[in-house]
């Protein structure tokens, strides 16, 4: 396993999973049903072709095999707006080929901010993850985790009222492993 996969294993198993930001994500990795892909590539064309691959083989590998990817690049959109933009080109290709209907793409930075939180909102960690990553999800488990969980909605209300009585240390070193 390489560092990146590492911290980002750390990052689900100690923010994602010990806080319970999202609680839908214990059971598929208890069960190392997530997959975690690193790109140490800068090149961006190279991204879309991981990317690319990894929706082709979520899409193709049966679920009790592998529920979800998160695809790791930590050299690549570091700046915020660019990730941004890259993954709202993303959504629009997905939508486009009704790939939409199959996966969903969730991104995670380490300068994610919200439009109406502003960049130091401690809220603002429900998505900052350790690099930027985008989340591969099977539309068929996001569907069956909101007609199950008893509250979908009430989940990011929770996650930003927690985080906001945290202190930024505490969420720094839940989020890279170190302060």
């Amino acid at each position: 396993m390489s560092t990146y996969q590492t911290t980002v294993s750390q990052w689900l198993e100690s923010f994602i999973v010990g806080l319970n930001v999202c609680p839908f994500a214990k059971r598929p990795l208890a069960q190392k049903l997530v997959r975690i892909k690193v790109l140490e590539s800068t090149v961006e064309t190279e991204l879309t072709q991981a990317l690319l691959a990894e929706l082709a083989a979520l899409v193709d590998t049966p679920r009790d095999q592998l529920e979800t990817t998160l695809l790791v690049h930590p050299n690549l959109l570091l700046d915020f707006d660019d990730f941004w933009a890259y993954l709202e080109w993303v959504t629009e290709i997905l939508e486009e080929n009704d790939i939409a209907e199959l996966i969903q793409v969730v991104g995670f930075h380490p300068d994610y901010y919200f439009d109406d939180a502003g960049p130091a909102d401690l809220a603002n960690y429900t998505n900052r993850s350790p690099y930027p990553l985008l989340h591969l999800l099977r539309q068929e488990s996001v569907t069956e985790a909101v007609v199950q969980h008893p509250d979908i909605a009430d989940i990011p209300t929770r996650n930003m009222a927690l985080l906001r009585t945290m202190n930024k240390e505490a969420l720094e070193l839940l989020r890279t492993g170190h302060p």
